[in-house]
């Protein structure tokens, strides 16, 4: 599926407050900060200071984009830009290990990255093996 258009949509609401319900249903609210080709970041809305990362495969909508007329949403996906995937995000992140708060559509887990292979990220976790969970899985990370 080509997600130019709603990124375009998305990643011009830069610094707007959203509220972005995922498959779960949960609401995840955030001040939107970028956008890359399968994942959307930013602030949550309450203050704390930590970063938010929604795969995009996982939102079912998003509240509180400003929208235009119609004939400038059809021009949105006409910018070619270059938006880097969700592997490449946690590649670069890898190198700080900073800990993660990993969102599955029932439960959550939290860990250190200390790894990242293309369609899979791994955790390390106190007194556990590691955990390898497939990018797919994830719906949001919260980077501690």
């Amino acid at each position: 599926m080509d997600n130019a258009p709603f990124l375009s949509l998305v990643a011009r609401a830069k610094r707007h407050s959203v509220a972005v319900t995922v498959g779960s249903g949960r609401e995840v609210r955030l001040r939107i900060q970028s956008v890359g080709a399968d994942w959307i970041s930013g602030f949550p809305a309450d203050g704390r200071d930590t970063a938010v990362v929604v795969r995009v495969a996982a939102v079912m909508s998003v509240c509180g984009l400003p929208v235009t007329d119609s004939a400038q949403h059809q021009s949105l996906g006409n910018t070619k830009l270059f938006r880097p995937p969700l592997s490449v995000l946690l590649s670069n992140m890898v190198r700080r290990s900073p800990v993660l708060s990993v969102h599955f559509r029932n439960h959550s887990v939290k860990g250190w990255l200390v790894a990242q292979g293309g369609d899979f990220a791994v955790l390390g976790r106190r007194g556990d093996q590691h955990l390898v969970i497939p990018l797919e899985s994830i719906e949001w990370f919260e980077v501690l």
